[in-house]
């Protein structure tokens, strides 16, 4: 059963049928800051091309000089 146990001021992961010690994470101000509340902004999709589809849709991609989302959405949404 994965989880994490906290015991004499050390943090131990159980995973993978073994409970190991954590490397990090236990310092005050460490790991990743709360979120702001407002949940996410952007949903991500993907979808499947062949690869020679993938390296013309690249090309066009790295002509255009946006990023690969922004490309995308300009592409869909005009």
């Amino acid at each position: 059963m994965a989880g994490t146990k906290k015991e004499e001021g050390k943090v131990y992961s159980e995973n993978w049928g073994g409970i190991r010690e954590n490397s990090g994470g236990t310092r005050a101000g460490a790991g990743r800051p709360v979120g702001s509340g407002t949940g996410r902004k952007y949903k991500t999709f993907s979808f499947s091309c062949s690869p020679e589809e993938y390296e013309q849709i690249k090309a066009k991609i790295e002509a255009s000089g946006l990023k690969p989302s922004h490309f995308f959405v300009k592409m869909c949404l005009g």
